[in-house]
């Protein structure tokens, strides 16, 4: 794993597609500009909006499934 944070601000680095949590992209780009996964050169990332809106929508999942009641 490259991070253990929450992905709370996801990114999709370009060109390789990669996704990662902003502060990790900025601190690659700090480094060395490249994807920690690929090792490509990191030209620019974008939002991935369906990963933030799966992070942000998580909470309101039910964490088991309930089957019915005994009676």
């Amino acid at each position: 794993p490259i991070s253990t944070e929450l992905m709370t601000r996801a990114v999709t680095v370009v060109p390789c597609g990669h996704t990662f949590n902003e502060d990790t992209v900025i601190q690659c780009l700090a480094r060395d500009k490249l994807c920690p996964l690929d090792r490509i050169r990191i030209e620019r990332y974008v939002p991935n909006y369906s990963m933030r809106h799966l992070v942000e929508n998580a909470g309101a999942l039910p964490t088991k499934q309930e089957g019915p009641s005994p009676e």
